[in-house]
């Protein structure tokens, strides 16, 4: 072990006396150097190094490095060699002894990636987000953080596409990554429509010719967006990338595609239940929401739905929902059964409510009955609902004695027979 961390050691020493050559670091503080790099790659050595050993490590590069660029600075050293970036290239070869342990940490990976942001080393910086989406093909912040250094650091719009394109086939889910992706492309094209100012309606670039100099114009083609939106929609299942894209295409006004992207949002809720669940799961959030929300659309569908959201959230008043559904006089039957089953959060007087809409429904006998045995479970429940259950069930027990006499027995000595047994006394 000993003779490896000499080696190592050995390896720094040109570049420190060059850095005391040019009176960045005295004679004693070149020791000290040596010494505690010495001490850190025996700790560093050690079976039971961990995680700490190695970020102890890199906060005293990062402070030596600091040290570095004030005292050149104080100096005014202008002219740079390759130096006075040996301490840059000790904190690259410790970060990948790091990253070559811990492959999976996207927090690493990110402070990785931000040192060779603020070194200003493109190549470096390459190089590391290759290897973290090579061990991380899934982690959407990597995909966005290449494609946005590629285009604004870079200045290559066609590689940070390339880059999109990449991270979408293999998360073509990803409700972030696909809006990331529709932002980068209207920048585009912004960028390109604001280098020269349109004169021509038809083409993509249009050379004419202007006092003997000749110029172009470039009218946006917005199908590609147009791609994106539809690819999008067909891959990506969160139905709230509807309205962030709608949002996105409005800040760069782009009002005509978002129109039409808001009429397709309404077809696809109207049409889809999921949908329509996800698009409520995002509105009622309050007891003030999910009552303006029922005032504003009677849709069965969403009645039932929104009935059973509010059974998840915690800060629901049920009185006032349930009391708002009695008052506009609900008629389907569905959501009429929602409401039964809420009858443990309602008083008495929207009980009585609910059981003269359910009598008053136009649903079967037997679902009616249903409906008041499940009200008649609740202790609460009063004489007269009592009755009507066991009205209801003598009137189905009739209608099932009169399809038996008709379908199965004939003969009066068998109908007399049936009519003597005791629990037909009921009727």
């Amino acid at each position: 072990m000993s003779d490896k961390i000499r080696y190592i050691l050995e390896k720094h020493i040109p570049d420190l006396l060059a850095l005391q050559k040019r009176r960045i670091f005295s004679e004693e503080e070149v020791k000290d150097i040596l010494q505690n790099r010495e001490q850190f790659e025996y700790d560093l050595q050690r079976r039971t190094h961990g995680l700490k050993d190695y970020m102890k490590v890199l906060d005293y590069e990062y402070r030596l490095e600091r040290q570095r660029r004030a005292r050149a600075l104080e100096l005014g050293i202008k002219k740079f060699n390759n130096r006075d970036f040996t301490i840059v290239k000790r904190i690259i070869n410790l970060w990948d002894r790091i990253m070559n342990k811990y492959r999976y940490r996207i927090d690493l990976w990110k402070q990785y990636l931000c040192f060779c942001y603020k070194i200003n080393s493109k190549k470096q910086f390459f190089k590391v987000i290759t290897n973290a989406l090579r061990f991380n093909p899934f982690c959407i912040d990597i995909w966005i953080i290449g494609g946005i250094y590629e285009y604004e650091i870079a200045k290559n719009p066609f590689k940070a596409r390339k880059i999109f394109y990449q991270g979408l086939r293999s998360n073509s889910n990803s409700k972030q990554l696909w809006c990331e992706y529709l932002k980068f492309e209207l920048t585009f094209l912004d960028t390109l429509t604001n280098q020269e100012p349109k004169k021509e309606e038809n083409g993509t670039f249009i050379s004419f010719v202007q006092d003997d100099k000749p110029q172009f114009t470039y009218k946006p083609n917005l199908d590609g967006v147009k791609t994106i939106i539809q690819l999008s929609t067909e891959n990506c299942s969160d139905i709230s990338i509807y309205t962030d894209m709608i949002r996105i295409l409005k800040d760069y006004e782009q009002n005509e595609l978002a129109d039409k992207l808001l009429i397709t949002y309404q077809e696809k809720i109207q049409n889809n239940p999921e949908y329509l669940k996800q698009h409520l799961q995002q509105q009622v959030v309050s007891t003030e929401t999910a009552i303006n929300f029922l005032n504003q659309n009677q849709d069965p569908k969403s009645q039932i739905i929104i009935l059973q959201l509010i059974q998840e959230l915690s800060d629901i008043d049920f009185s006032q929902i349930i009391s708002n559904l009695l008052d506009i006089n609900v008629s389907d039957q569905n959501v009429i059964e929602s409401l039964v089953k809420l009858n443990q959060h309602m008083n008495q007087q929207q009980k009585e409510k609910l059981i003269t809409l359910i009598q008053s429904s136009n649903g079967d006998d037997f679902t009616k009955l249903q409906q008041l045995t499940l009200m008649s479970s609740q202790k609460s429940l009063n004489k007269i609902v009592c009755q009507q259950v066991i009205d209801k069930s003598k009137k189905i027990v009739k209608q099932v004695i009169g399809l038996l006499t008709t379908y199965l027995f004939v003969e009066d000595t068998r109908i007399n027979w049936m009519k003597s047994m005791n629990w037909l006394k009921l009727i």
